[in-house]
């Protein structure tokens, strides 16, 4: 396996056996609603507007467990995925393209755009085991993601800061709001699936909501070969 910094780094290589059987736990919750629901529709005889109300019910139902199910085949191609090569990755370049084109769809939701990166030095490279189109694709879909859990109003700021240490990024990503549908809604399963890639190619992630204002901070190795 190639190096940064000088010292083998290992990626996640399985570090989701936990988030499958939590799916499997939540899938688990809207399945037996379902089921439920039905029960209870076919033990009288209802009204049509009574049948329209239990439809409807399980149409979120069978919505929910869709989503589930496809963070699940998600969840199973990111384990039968081969571990790539690391490549050195110049991250601002990759922030303020994904920012430019989400600009849109920030315009769209109401919240205001911020990216600070200038006291990181502008050629700040990383080394990460993705090509610089993986890496565009999940920073992509991460804020994606963030844009639709944050308020209108609000700001999405995005900073990356100078290293830790000789050998790390620091990058962050902030919000305000609470969005409607829960912990396993499309924009946090959104989240979840886009931590485990990166985690599995080599980028330690934390998070942290206090106050409704919540906060992502990603450590990436930087690369010893500088920006490619």
């Amino acid at each position: 396996m190639a190096t940064v910094g000088g010292a083998a780094a290992a990626p996640k290589k399985s570090g989701e056996p936990g988030l499958l059987g939590e799916l499997l736990h939540a899938l688990n919750q809207p399945l037996t609603g379902l089921q439920c629901s039905l029960e209870v529709a076919l033990a009288v005889e209802r009204t049509a507007e009574e049948y329209r109300r239990f439809l409807g019910e399980g149409l979120e139902l069978t919505g929910r467990m869709r989503a589930l199910v496809e963070a699940l085949r998600e969840l199973a191609e990111l384990e039968r995925t081969e571990e790539s090569g690391r490549e050195s990755i110049e991250v601002a370049g990759v922030m303020r393209e994904v920012l430019e084109d989400l600009r849109p769809v920030a315009e769209a939701n109401q919240v205001r755009l911020a990216g600070n990166w200038a006291s990181a030095g502008a050629a700040a490279a990383v080394g990460v085991g993705l090509s610089r189109s993986g890496m565009t694709s999940l920073i992509f879909r991460l804020l994606d993601a963030v844009l639709s859990l944050a308020a209108q109003g609000s700001e999405m700021e995005v900073t990356l800061s100078p290293r830790l240490t000789a050998d790390q990024i620091v990058v962050g990503i902030a919000w305000s709001g609470a969005e409607a549908g829960g912990e396993y809604s499309r924009p946090r399963l959104g989240l979840r699936m886009a931590q485990a890639r990166l985690e599995r190619s080599g980028v330690r992630w934390s998070q942290l909501n206090a106050g409704g204002r919540e906060t992502i901070t990603m450590v990436l190795p930087a690369s010893a070969e500088g920006a490619g």
